[in-house]
């Protein structure tokens, strides 16, 4: 289709409309072809090409930040913690990891992130969306990091060893747990005892020495006589006794004694469930609420009656649910 020129001997004034479609189609443009053809946008070559894996970039500057991820280079390193990226823009979302600078909010609970992304990962807690799934059990997970993790379980990898140990586990942050364990206090005669050892060991030596106590937990409460390991516990505890609870809930306004019991109980306005269930994806706001409900796919029944040997999921249930010393006690 030609675009023709129609001025009929006159001049063409700033509201007329001198170019129509030859074939006369009502279509017809003020504007001449050639200045409608230089305002298209063109697509730029690529001529910049990444001769190791092929993909091709307009300017120079574009490869030369792709083939750090072949390089491994990672130019921009973090002056606190020493870790290194790519791009200055991921070291400047990094930094407000330990800045503590929050500057994305979520709009259901206000819990602040330090970046987009992890503002949108944490959307998908009250939206319940789960775009990552395994492929072998078709499992959702809200993190991509969480499906990696997951399919290990099905593969039996365990990545992540103990350096001092060498156990190994399917998740970095497990091993984190693992190695503070290693770092706990020990026992000033045998250093062997881990702090949870060193409890165990006293409840089954108490009875026979009674300064144990005494000598492995040196720090008391002056109200009720409790002793502790270490002096922050002590600390800590003190606040039973003061009354004070310096943790407030910005939702219902409801106070906790530990940072921790505040974390858990703004779950219940937040929807967030942490805890999944393995068998049946069902979620909880603690592990503890997990423990029992895994019990009911494994059928674990550690608390027994002492008379009839039946095993209960819950301790709680050997009093609300069992009814064998109710029924011995009609016949008498």
């Amino acid at each position: 289709m030609v675009l023709q020129e129609e001025t009929n001997g006159e001049e063409c004034g700033a509201d007329q409309r001198p170019y129509s479609c030859s074939d006369q189609r009502p279509y017809s443009c003020s504007v001449p072809l050639t200045l409608l053809q230089s305002l298209v946008k063109k697509p730029k070559p690529r001529r910049h090409r990444c001769s190791d894996c092929g993909k091709s970039f307009v300017r120079n500057a574009e490869l030369q930040r792709h083939m750090l991820i072949h390089t491994g280079q990672r130019p921009f390193g973090c002056s606190v913690c020493g870790r290194g990226f790519r791009v200055v823009y991921q070291l400047h979302s990094h930094m407000r990891t330990h800045t503590g600078e929050k500057s994305c909010f979520c709009q259901v609970c206000n819990k602040g992130f330090g970046t987009k992304s992890l503002l949108k990962e944490h959307m998908r807690v009250h939206t319940g969306h789960k775009p990552f799934r395994c492929p072998v059990c078709n499992r959702g997970f809200t993190q991509r990091g969480n499906v990696r993790a997951h399919i290990r379980t099905h593969t039996g990898e365990k990545p992540f060893s103990c350096p001092v140990c060498q156990r190994s586990f399917t998740q970095k942050s497990t091993l984190d747990k693992h190695v503070a364990t290693h770092r706990r206090p020990t026992c000033p005669t045998c250093p062997t005892y881990s702090e949870e050892q060193m409890e165990e060991q006293m409840e089954e030596q108490r009875e026979e020495v009674p300064n144990t106590e005494m000598v492995v937990k040196p720090h008391r409460c002056p109200e009720c006589g409790k002793r502790f390991l270490r002096k922050d516990h002590l600390q800590g505890h003190m606040i039973i006794h003061t009354g004070e609870r310096p943790h407030k809930c910005s939702f219902c306004e409801k106070t906790f004694i530990r940072q921790n019991h505040l974390k858990t109980h703004l779950r219940n306005h937040t929807g967030e469930r942490p805890y999944s269930c393995p068998f049946c994806n069902r979620g909880f706001t603690t592990k503890a609420l997990l423990t029992p409900h895994m019990r009911i796919h494994t059928g674990d029944r550690p608390f027994r009656c002492s008379e009839c040997d039946k095993g209960f999921i819950q301790r709680s249930h050997l009093k609300t649910q069992h009814t064998h010393e109710q029924t011995q006690n009609k016949h008498f």
